[in-house]
């Protein structure tokens, strides 16, 4: 969880990851909810703020047994803001809802192809379309102390071209339970600014603690 206020905007961001697994089934669970404001000031002194909301979700349910699985899973990536303007559609993003099969490498390494049901939200208002999908999960070392972490999801609705959400991070370990974390994250689905592009790109940089 982190923090941020100032007088000229503030943030919150939460990210929670949760897994469970057997030799025969295995359950996942990511999302995050970022809340962010910026603070424009009139004459008087009085604060108008333009808050906007972002939330993640990605989970999966795996038939595990051997090195191909069956799964069944959501995905979403939405940013809500309080009114439409010009530039900023009110509500922007993508909910997935699928299921396929995969084969798995190894168990950091796997890729799955699916089928499911895909809704869109830009400037043009909601569109709900059937949907082809792929996703590639990696994790590489690179290193005695450096790992590469990469999540890509692929998804083609039959009324539109391909969208792409992906996720690439680099985590050095610090000390046994200390860690460094460097991450990119872009996708065309969320519209950042009308006119700015198509693709929505974050830099993170965190400071990880596990036990």
């Amino acid at each position: 969880m982190t923090g941020v206020t100032s007088t000229a905007s503030d943030l919150a961001f939460a990210r929670v990851r949760l897994e469970q697994s057997n030799p025969e089934r295995a359950w996942t669970l990511r999302t995050g909810y970022t809340l962010s404001s910026s603070k424009t000031y009139s004459s008087s002194g009085v604060a108008n703020e333009n808050p906007v909301t972002t939330f993640l979700l990605d989970t999966r349910y795996l038939d595990n047994s051997g090195k191909s699985f069956l799964f069944t899973g959501a995905a979403a990536n939405l940013r809500f803001r309080d009114q439409d303007t010009r530039r900023y559609p009110r509500r922007s993003g993508y909910v997935l809802l699928n299921a396929g099969a995969g084969v798995r490498l190894n168990p950091q390494t796997d890729g799955d192809v699916g089928l499911g049901v895909m809704s869109i939200y830009d400037q043009d208002g909601e569109t709900i379309a059937p949907a082809l999908s792929s996703r590639i999960r990696a994790r590489v070392p690179v290193g005695k102390r450096l790992t590469f972490d990469a999540l890509a999801t692929g998804m083609w609705p039959l009324t539109d071209g391909l969208k792409l959400d992906s996720d690439l991070t680099l985590n050095y370990r610090l000390s046994t339970e200390l860690f460094l974390r460097l991450g990119w994250s872009a996708n065309n689905l969320v519209v950042p600014v009308k006119g700015a592009g198509d693709w929505d790109l974050t830099t993170r940089l965190s400071l990880l603690y596990k036990r």
